[in-house]
């Protein structure tokens, strides 16, 4: 019979174990940013504003104000994300969206600057990248609704 030393059992009981590696910072940012944008994308801006830098809350408050409720929002994807330092990324994220009263499907392409302060990863800048205008707040141009045609109608109660 053969015989196996007990550091040799140790060591593969120890590898199978599934010890995880270290988190980088590419996977914490990549973390944050997915977490952040879903949470925006299902209007849990409580803990979307957790990821937003304090020092640009109010202008990141002010760009998502209409979310949610002239603004609905179909689905958030990461598109990309790429560490510009180890402490500094920029994130590319789609956003499908309509508006409230206009069911014509728009695409639009934010480009995220995020930084690790303290510890943390925060949004500190977004701007539209491409794709449609309006997800931010500004004007667009809205088609004019038809006019009913129809002729006026009157009940008459007995």
């Amino acid at each position: 019979m053969l015989r196996v030393p007990n550091f040799f059992v140790l060591a593969l009981l120890l590898g199978l174990s599934g010890c995880p590696a270290p988190e980088t910072p590419y996977s914490k940012a990549n973390e944050a940013t997915r977490e952040m944008n879903m949470a925006a994308r299902w209007g849990r801006m409580d803990i979307a504003l957790e990821r937003a830098d304090p020092d640009t809350l109010e202008a990141f408050m002010k760009r998502h104000a209409k979310w949610h409720s002239e603004i609905r929002i179909v689905d958030t994807e990461l598109a990309g994300l790429v560490l510009t330092e180890p402490t500094k990324a920029e994130a590319e994220v789609e956003v499908s969206w309509t508006l409230d009263d206009d069911t014509t499907l728009r695409v639009t392409r934010i480009h995220q600057k995020w930084h690790n302060k303290n510890g943390k990863w925060l949004v500190y800048e977004e701007k539209r990248q491409s794709g449609s205008e309006g997800l931010f707040g500004e004007k667009i141009e809205r088609k004019e609704k038809p006019k009913d045609s129809h002729f006026p109608t009157r009940v008459i109660h007995e």
